[in-house]
């Protein structure tokens, strides 16, 4: 079998002791080789995977030994990325293809399951907390030890930049009771160092004093593994179908709420985030950037729900009645509910241009109002470069541009994620060109492709892309406020203790919306 292969586990050995003795330049050497031997198609799947695994992973340990910043650790970053998701698009192919049995699951298990918790430690690296967490979430549900405590450090940043003290507290109780878990393991399970960087911050979130009376009183885990959590709220409080559209705003995690991004719950199907206080001009007249923020967060808002009704409402709706088409033999997709998905994924899209252009705005980038896009700020004579250089959170947006455009400083062009890089492709080939969306994926294949100027893909897939796409939006929404907070802090701390006159904003109320 696969995982019994001599030459992978030599040099899987050799990776492990290069890192133990610290020896940076054998890890980069064996980063290469196994880079190198990875490509090779004629190997087994789940080999090139763990080859893969190993080069992004010593890849890692060599940039966590060395001193290098700005464009070269850039470029760093760009291969372990390229590397780490060949190695998790290997396995799940793998997973698609074959049906395994015990010990083989158990060996591919440990795989995947170390390759996500290593990739949610890249993605909290370079900022993108809301994805680290969503992507180690998935693996912490299936118990593994390193993922419920790497869970808790990212959540316990995540809580950090949250404004909203209230939420924050939330999030640490919850931090806690991942800790407790994560250090109360074995060390099969979670290695010794691994657990004292818990134990540090469970200390630094309870303090020192009675601490081991506290640690007691942590609720365990029990919450985390419950497939649906109590709901606090009756039938009877949500308009027809209400319920099940928030249902599934939470379990797709797709709430404007930063506690959603721990509890799938519906309780938390609701979007409370907004812009933190924030010091302005006293020559400024009108709240601008909230007025902005507003129509970021509706707009956003409501294709989210038009993607649901599309997805989840198929019947014929009066409006395709007596439109004559022509059947194409291909079982294509059209009517009403498909073309509400379309117009709603084109309208995500859009928002990441108007989150440029609020950055445009915030940060006086002085960029022409006519030209402004999420791509066109993080040009190479734009300050918002420098800007990141000091907020962390910043730089995730930037990140997420490269991912979204498919942008690379380095030779390796295809580390951008190609989920995020289909849905950019697929938005520029409805808004310029020809998809159609089919029935069965049977006719993607070549044999079946029949229709030679259309870009086809299957109605399963478009879905998917769309959530994903909703979900990957609404990072980029939290991030920008948790950015902005981190800048009004700056701000709030440079002003010299100076009494600084407030204006209160009201609520705008939910019965004046139409």
């Amino acid at each position: 079998m696969w995982y019994e292969d001599e030459t992978l586990n030599i040099k899987s050995n050799e990776c492990d002791l290069a890192y133990d003795n610290e020896n940076s330049p054998l890890l980069l050497k064996l980063s290469e080789e196994c880079r190198i031997l990875a490509e090779d198609e004629n190997t087994h799947i789940m080999i090139r995977s763990k080859l893969y695994y190993d080069s992004f992973t010593s890849l890692s340990n060599y940039l966590e030994m060395i001193d290098v910043n700005g464009a070269e650790r850039e470029k760093y970053v760009e291969k372990i990325l390229y590397l780490c998701r060949r190695s998790l698009l290997l396995q799940e192919e793998y997973f698609q293809k074959n049906t395994m049995k015990n010990v083989e699951e158990a060996n591919f298990n440990g795989i995947h399951f170390r390759t996500i918790v290593n990739y949610a430690n890249i993605l909290s690296h370079i900022g993108r907390l809301p994805k680290a967490i969503f992507e180690n979430r998935k693996v912490a549900l299936q118990g593994f030890g390193m993922a419920i405590g790497n869970l808790g450090m990212e959540l316990y940043d995540y809580g950090y930049y949250d404004y909203d003290t209230g939420h924050q507290q939330l999030i640490l109780e919850k931090v806690c009771s991942l800790f407790k878990n994560a250090i109360s393991l074995s060390e099969e399970h979670v290695h010794e160092e691994a657990k004292k960087r818990f134990l540090k911050q469970i200390t630094d979130v309870l303090g020192t004093s009675n601490f081991k009376e506290k640690l007691k009183n942590i609720p365990d885990l029990d919450f985390f593994y419950k497939s649906s959590f109590m709901n606090g709220n009756s039938s009877e409080d949500f308009e027809e179908g209400e319920h099940d559209y928030r249902k599934w705003i939470a379990q797709n995690n797709l709430a404007l709420n930063t506690l959603n991004d721990l509890d799938y719950s519906i309780n938390q199907a609701y979007d409370p985030v907004h812009l933190p206080d924030m010091i302005v001009s006293a020559t400024e007249k009108y709240p601008r950037l909230h007025g902005l923020f507003n129509q970021i967060k509706q707009e956003y808002c409501s294709a989210r729900f038009m993607i649901y009704d599309g997805i989840q409402n198929n019947n014929v709706h009066f409006s395709d009645k007596n439109v004559f088409l022509v059947n194409t033999l291909d079982y294509p997709i059209y009517g009403y509910s498909i073309e509400k998905v379309k117009s709603s994924y084109r309208t995500i899209y859009s928002l990441f241009d108007r989150i440029g252009y609020f950055l445009n705005e915030y940060f006086s980038l002085g960029q022409p109002l006519e030209r402004v896009s999420f791509g066109s700020v993080w040009n190479k004579s734009s300050n918002l470069h420098k800007k990141a250089e000091s907020n962390y959170l910043l730089k995730a947006l930037y990140w997420m541009k490269k991912d979204l455009y498919g942008n690379s400083i380095s030779e390796y062009k295809d580390y951008i994620d190609p989920v995020l890089n289909k849905t950019y492709q697929i938005r520029n080939i409805m808004e310029h060109r020809y998809l159609k969306i089919l029935s069965f994926e049977n006719f993607l294949e070549e044999d079946y492709k029949f229709d030679e100027i259309a870009t086809v893909i299957s109605l399963e897939e478009f879905q998917k892309l769309s959530i994903n796409l909703l979900r990957t939006s609404r990072e980029a929404i939290i991030l920008l406020v948790m950015l902005i907070n981190v800048e009004e802090k700056r701000k709030k701390s440079n002003s010299n203790d100076s009494v600084i006159p407030s204006v209160f904003l009201p609520k705008y109320e939910d019965e004046w919306k139409f």
